[in-house]
């Protein structure tokens, strides 16, 4: 049923949450001090923007950007 609901939406599991390399690469060009990298090294290393999703609006978003 969520999957369901996030089709409706438009809504991405993948990209549409937060990822630790995005905060930390925000934080670093905001002058704040880095957050402490969790704990599994695949949460701490995975960067959304570098997955395909097979989602056609975020395939559109990240083209368009």
């Amino acid at each position: 049923m969520k999957w369901l609901l996030r089709a409706i939406a438009g809504r991405c599991e993948t990209h549409d949450r937060a990822a630790y390399v995005t905060t930390a690469r925000l934080e670093r060009e905001l002058g704040l001090g880095v957050s402490p990298a969790p704990a599994s090294f695949t949460d701490a290393h995975t960067d959304p923007n570098l997955i395909d999703c097979g989602n056609r609006r975020c395939r559109a978003r990240r083209n368009s950007t």
